[in-house]
């Protein structure tokens, strides 16, 4: 009893067996065969009672019997339990027959296994993927049990692809009989949840069929979708989204539009100065509200050069920059079906942007201004794997990214003690989709992904001190995207939805130590579709 018997290899011609037993009350039970290899031409047994000349009361009973990765079965039969001698002790009760990453051969409709017997449950994991008509494994004979140990298929699975293995109506023969078949199919247990990869779930009615040319255990196909997590997926597509739009809004301030802007682009400082090296770096945790949410924590930084061109009627400021950053990213999900279901990620981006600004000449209390930005990167986005119907889904995509911005406002001057900026802005940010290939073998298709946000606001500094000048500022800015579309085997995967509206707060410090150099300290955050805190630290020096 309780024996583990393993075969890697080889050529095998006598029986492989379990366990077995001689005895009058002793049982061939619990025991394990494992068949990794070799090419197999004996029975393959679980447990074994012999009889012969012996009056036996034991069982053979609980015992497994494992076909995994290539073995090549040519034998007389595959059995839980087998008796010899006349006795009928119980030879089907908890045995089972399970095909783990089985792509075997050596069985074909001309070359069957004798019989497969005496297996209360099967469970099939294949190796390679299946169609319409298939048939797993052939045998002259089958049977199986009845009434209290009618047959259980428990599991049904194949290995994920980019395209289903079987549609509603298909079927594969698990086992087929070339001669007969007996028993059945335990009618509670006759419709069965199975899976290709992680990600499609199928429903499957298992029958016996006995009718002639057409024998074994089948499954049929009735349903089939992409089950409910899959959506921690796109999720995690949107993680890289997420923390491009903030570092947009980071670049795009520290270049041209940022609380302290008029000190580094020296609309302040006089013609000797026109040009201003900036470098910037801005953390930030923020809360994405998807449907769930995703929760993105982010360090960029951003190093440029702006340079300004004075006319009697405008000035006009051209800027160039060159970003990048990583960060992390949990994603936050609850099913119905399968509750709680939670991931995490890495992002790293890098890229180049521009950044023009123009001032009109205005009265002594103010001026209109506009503004254009754009920028050019690339960004990986690794998924850390999750499981999903014991299946690893991580996955790695790369891909381009691209962002412009266009904006507008008015700056009053109140006495030269404060200055309001009014202003209206438009962010667009779009990240390319990829294929992957998930570690489960699924493929997932990501479309584009495209952010347009629309803000206004204002944003007040004291401007009485020549080196201290704090600012204060609000806005409201609406998403009217941000969706994340996937799809996989043919079904659309649940879209994340970032689209709605959230409030932006800022406070922060702009330092004019020297002439040459000013410091920005400033904190921003955000409530909404978007919550979170994020903070940067600018400095400049001018020539």
């Amino acid at each position: 009893m309780n024996n583990l018997v393993i075969v890697r290899d080889g050529t095998i011609g006598g029986d492989i067996e379990g366990g077995r037993t001689e005895a009058a009350t002793k049982n061939a039970s619990g025991n394990t065969v494992l068949i990794l290899g070799g090419t197999i031409g004996a029975n393959i047994v679980g447990g074994h009672i012999d009889n012969t000349g012996v009056s036996i009361t034991g069982v053979a009973n609980n015992n497994t019997v494992i076909l995994a990765g290539d073995p090549t079965i040519s034998g007389p039969g595959i059995y839980g339990g087998l008796l010899t001698g006349s006795a009928t002790p119980n030879l089907i009760t908890g045995n089972k027959l399970i095909f783990a990453a089985y792509s075997g051969t050596g069985t074909t409709a001309a070359n069957p296994l004798g019989t497969i017997a005496n297996f209360e449950t099967y469970e099939f994991y294949l190796a390679k993927n299946v169609k319409d008509k298939d048939v797993v494994i052939y045998a002259n004979t089958l049977n199986l049990g009845s009434g209290t140990n009618a047959a259980k298929v428990l599991v049904f699975h194949t290995p994920g692809g980019d395209a289903a293995d079987l549609k509603v109506g298909e079927s594969i023969t698990l086992i087929k009989a070339t001669t007969a078949v007996t028993g059945s199919v335990d009618p509670a247990n006759s419709t069965i949840q199975g899976n290709q990869g992680g990600l499609l779930n199928y429903t499957l009615l298992a029958s016996v069929v006995n009718t002639p040319g057409d024998l074994g255990l089948k499954l049929t196909v009735t349903g089939s979708s992409l089950d409910e997590r899959s959506k921690v997926l796109s999720e995690a597509f949107y993680g890289s989204v997420g923390l491009l739009v903030e570092s947009f809004d980071f670049a795009v301030s520290e270049a041209i539009s940022g609380p302290n802007a008029e000190l580094r682009v020296a609309r302040a400082l006089g013609t000797d100065t026109p040009t201003n090296v900036f470098g910037s770096i801005s953390y930030g945790k923020v809360r994405h509200k998807t449907g769930s949410h995703v929760d993105v924590s982010g360090l960029s930084g951003i190093i440029g050069i702006t340079h300004m061109v004075k006319k009697d009627s405008f000035n006009l400021t051209l800027g160039a920059f060159v970003e990048g950053g990583n960060g992390d990213y949990d994603t936050y999900n609850s099913f119905p079906l399968s509750g709680e279901f939670n991931g995490t990620g890495d992002i790293n981006y890098g890229g180049i942007g521009f950044a023009a600004r123009l001032d009109f000449a205005g009265g002594p209390r103010g001026n209109f201004h506009l503004e254009l930005a754009g920028r050019f990167g690339s960004v990986k986005n690794t998924f850390k794997s999750v499981s999903i119907n014991g299946m690893p889904v991580g996955f790695e995509t790369k891909g381009n990214y691209y962002g412009f911005h266009a904006g507008a406002g008015y700056l009053f001057n109140f006495n030269d003690s404060y200055l309001l900026d009014v202003y209206g802005k438009y962010f667009w940010t779009r990240q390319e989709g990829d294929r992957v290939n998930l570690e489960s073998g699924d493929v997932v298709d990501f479309d584009d992904v495209n952010s347009h946000r629309f803000r206004a606001g204002l944003r007040l500094t004291l401007n009485s001190s020549e080196k201290i000048k704090p600012y204060i500022g609000a806005a409201y800015e609406h998403e009217v995207d941000g969706k994340v579309s996937a799809s996989a085997y043919g079904f659309k995967i649940a879209e994340p939805d970032s689209s709605g509206g959230s409030f932006v707060g800022e406070v922060g410090i702009a330092l004019v130590p020297t002439e040459n150099i000013s410091l920005n300290l400033g904190v921003q955050g955000y409530a909404g579709k978007r919550q979170g805190v994020t903070g940067s630290l600018l400095f400049v020096v001018r020539f």
